[in-house]
């Protein structure tokens, strides 16, 4: 299985804000977060996510000197270990970012060519019926 922590940890790095690169190297840190992913699932775990919706909170609001957009974003969540399937879940994110046309090496300017940052989120399982 290809360990896709490196990789997910220099996107982050990549499309988020300082503070949010902040946020998440606390989150996935096991020294720092006894709920960090690699102690929750360990390494032999795969969680599947698939993205059902998303919808555009606002068209742009301008604050602190540049534009801002919301987004929430629905999907669905499920986790394998040793072959076996939890129950999906459900889960929406709403998170605000902006495109800032900042200095990036060459090869980070053709990952995230528009300048996309994270500047916040917030994510809730979704709760209720159908």
């Amino acid at each position: 299985m290809w360990d896709t922590r490196d990789y997910d940890r220099e996107m982050v790095g990549l499309l988020s804000a300082p503070t949010i690169q902040q946020q998440y190297a606390e989150y996935t840190d096991p020294r720092k977060n006894p709920q960090a992913p690699i102690v929750v699932y360990g390494q032999n775990s795969e969680v599947e996510t698939k993205v059902k919706a998303i919808s555009m909170l606002n068209t742009g609001e301008e604050l602190e000197g540049e534009t801002r957009y919301t987004a929430l974003v629905r999907y669905t969540k499920q986790v394998r270990r040793a072959g076996e399937f939890s129950p999906i879940t459900h889960w929406a994110a709403t998170i605000t970012f902006a495109y800032r046309n900042e200095p990036m090496r060459l090869d980070d300017r053709t990952k995230n060519p528009l300048g996309f940052q994270v500047i916040s989120y917030r994510n809730d399982q979704e709760a209720g019926g159908l």
